[in-house]
């Protein structure tokens, strides 16, 4: 029997074209073309990205944290961490998928609410500006923990 394909928005990674990046500090970076990732880091750390699209991020330890930063948020990896980032600064909303590890979320805007949040392996958080919500959910990562350990550099 043939599969069908996923719809187009749950795992683009699947069906459309995409570009593989890896930083000096092995970090491996999977993104749908039409996304950007571009330093923001500075001499005390380097390991500092600005990411708009659909971004996916598999991080090794490091020393000093990672931090991705988007629109709406600012993501710190302190340890090996797989992830997931929707977040197109056209956008009020953005979706952090955590396949593996744990990653600390706070708003990257000014908030009536700027608690922070921690995600850990199969946990996702959505965001919206508007309406100035940040939500945090279990995730069933399966079919993209499964597309990962496929194309995951050994």
């Amino acid at each position: 029997m043939v599969m069908p394909a996923p719809p187009e928005d749950t795992l683009p990674y699947l069906i459309r074209p995409i570009e593989q990046i890896t930083l000096p500090d092995s970090t491996h970076i999977i993104m749908v073309k039409g996304s950007v990732i571009t330093p923001a880091g500075n001499f005390h750390n380097p390991r500092q990205v600005v990411a708009d699209g659909d971004i996916f991020f598999d991080i090794p330890a490091g020393r000093q944290p990672f931090i991705v930063r988007t629109n709406l948020l600012a993501l710190t990896a302190a340890g090996h961490c797989t992830f997931r980032v929707i977040a197109y600064s056209k956008e009020g909303g953005e979706e952090v998928q955590v396949l593996h590890g744990m990653v600390k979320v706070q708003k990257s805007y000014r908030s009536d609410f700027p608690e922070p949040d921690t995600l850990r392996t199969d946990q996702m958080l959505m965001i919206n500006k508007s309406i100035d919500l940040m939500e945090k959910e279990n995730y069933k990562a399966g079919q993209l923990r499964a597309w990962w350990e496929r194309i995951a550099p050994r």
